[in-house]
């Protein structure tokens, strides 16, 4: 097929959407509001684009879809639509136990140090605080 002839073949589809759109507005609206939503809660562009191409799919479905290569077009659309979603939701799932690690070692760092913290003022608290009265170490005797 060529460019001229898919672009032919895009802009008839678009016009038999928009007819079927106009046909159906509630149907259309939501199809977008649900598109948008997705993209605010996720920022994900994939499933942005998968909730849009549900959306077509939902709109074209109030109307029988006669042309074989349109009815192909959204039986492979819809599998790439599961594969993408589930390759979203796959990296997301890995991203969230990598950020559930890295919290559980901060928190555990964080329970070290406040332990240090909790003994140094315990023992400034018993002994006093006599930081002033000693003499500076020198600078050279901490590199060694």
């Amino acid at each position: 097929m060529t460019a001229q002839a898919s672009m032919a073949v895009a802009m008839e589809w678009r016009d038999a959407w928009i007819a079927i759109a106009t046909r159906q507005p509630v149907i259309a609206a939501a199809g977008l509001a649900l598109a948008l939503l997705s993209l605010i809660l996720t920022r994900s562009v994939v499933i942005f684009l998968a909730a849009v191409f549900l959306a077509l799919i939902a709109v074209l479905a109030t109307a029988p879809v006669d042309d074989p290569l349109q009815r192909q077009v959204l039986a492979y659309g819809c599998l790439a639509v599961i594969l993408a979603v589930s390759l979203v939701a796959m990296a997301l799932r890995v991203r969230l136990r990598d950020t559930r690690d890295r919290l559980r070692q901060l928190q555990a760092r964080e329970a070290e140090l406040q332990g240090l913290y909790d003994s140094e003022v315990r023992w400034r608290q018993a002994g006093g605080d006599r930081r002033e009265t000693l003499t500076p170490v020198p600078s050279e005797t901490f590199g060694a």
